[in-house]
């Protein structure tokens, strides 16, 4: 009896732990949304394009910065992350630049300082 009970709740108890899953993923990509929205006003050589947050809204089926959003706690983690210096500016760009290891395309090169570096876009489907 029990082996049977369990098999009728082991369907529900992986779609809750996929389900935690893809909610801590979208909680990260809010605060490394909002990290890098920060970082780019103490970084002069970075930027962030204007149509990236639309795209990060659409990844998460809802706007980032509203005043109710789930997300809120994760964008102001990545807000207060944000500190400057030229370290964590390398840092940001190592990150989320054109060619960054975690989410590629948040971040490109200022092109009304930097005419010649990398420019790009967020692609949502890229991580």
């Amino acid at each position: 009896m029990k082996i049977k009970s369990l098999g009728l709740l082991l369907p529900i108890i992986l779609s809750v732990s996929c389900y935690a899953k893809s909610e801590k993923e979208n909680h990260k990509i809010a605060e490394n949304f909002c990290y890098a929205l920060q970082i780019q006003s103490v970084c002069d050589g970075l930027i962030m394009r204007m149509d990236t947050e639309n795209k990060v809204n659409s990844l998460l089926d809802e706007p980032i910065r509203d005043k109710g959003s789930k997300y809120k706690e994760s964008c102001n983690k990545g807000l207060f992350k944000a500190e400057g210096g030229s370290k964590e500016c390398k840092k940001a760009w190592d990150k989320f630049g054109c060619y960054g290891s975690e989410m590629r395309g948040l971040l490109q090169t200022n092109p009304f300082t930097d005419k010649k570096g990398p420019k790009c876009k967020f692609n949502p489907n890229s991580f």
